[in-house]
């Protein structure tokens, strides 16, 4: 595992966090988050280099919490990634003009989950 980054996974539902930390967390440091509130609260704390980010959350939804940390100045380097259901290419638009980085449709295939990290965390390096 990593100590480099980190990775701040964001989703309401308790499966989808389990997948995909089980997926990333040999890689990465990663961290849970089940709403976008939970999220926000431990940015501070965590400092993540990225956050995957479900749209659809009760409370605040993804795009709204994308919104909030994109006006936080001192995590103007955080990558952002949507891990979304929610495919039309409206929301899609609606998820980059809220300010992510990139938008990935669930159900997500591994490879592509994991080289839109890289790509992300590569970008973050340049």
């Amino acid at each position: 595992m990593s100590d480099a980054l980190s990775v701040l996974i964001v989703d309401d539902n308790p499966m989808n966090l389990e997948i995909m930390d089980e997926l990333l967390s040999d890689i990465y440091t990663t961290s849970l988050a089940e709403s976008g509130e939970e999220a926000l609260e431990k940015l501070d704390d965590l400092n993540p280099a990225v956050v995957l980010l479900d749209v659809m959350m009760p409370g605040i939804d993804g795009y709204e919490t994308c919104m909030r940390m994109r006006k936080m100045p001192e995590r103007d380097a955080l990558k952002i990634i949507m891990v979304s259901a929610k495919a039309q290419k409206e929301d899609i638009e609606k998820g980059f003009s809220s300010g992510a980085d990139d938008y990935i449709t669930k159900p997500f295939d591994i490879d592509c989950l994991l080289g839109t990290i890289q790509k992300t965390i590569a970008a973050l390096k340049s």
